[in-house]
């Protein structure tokens, strides 16, 4: 999958235009390409890479997915963050301000198997935030 980020001058399409999938977040991660429970390798490579890389200048970052193998395989997971958990910031402790209300869970999970035996393999991978 293409995943390019580009940066215009102008106002323009940009990636949306190609067709390319969005490659970060607006907080600078990947996790709209991959969930980090089906990702196997994450590698970043400067300089001289190989054609096949692309056609930009810079860094070039890829994300390989995990596949299925022989034997069953799977994972839960359920990230949760709670304002009765945190502790308040500093800065408003000062101020004798309440701790914001926050709420933020984050769930999936990933599941893989063979569907032939050394030849086809399945693998799904979810996640979600409510």
């Amino acid at each position: 999958m293409s995943a390019n980020i580009g940066v215009a001058a102008a106002a323009s399409l940009a990636q949306t235009g190609s067709g390319a999938q969005m490659g970060i977040t607006i907080l600078g991660g990947t996790n709209t390409l991959v969930s980090v429970d089906a990702l196997q390798e994450f590698r970043i490579q400067t300089s001289s890479f190989a054609p096949e890389y692309g056609r930009a200048p810079g860094g070039q970052v890829s994300i390989v997915t995990r596949s299925g193998t022989n034997e069953f395989h799977g994972a839960a997971f359920d990230y949760f963050r709670n304002d009765k958990l945190d502790a308040n910031n500093w800065f408003a402790n000062q101020m004798r301000q309440a701790r914001p209300p926050e709420r933020q869970n984050d769930f999936g999970g990933v599941f893989g198997k063979p569907i032939g035996k050394n030849r086809t393999f399945f693998f799904f991978s979810y996640e979600d935030s409510g």
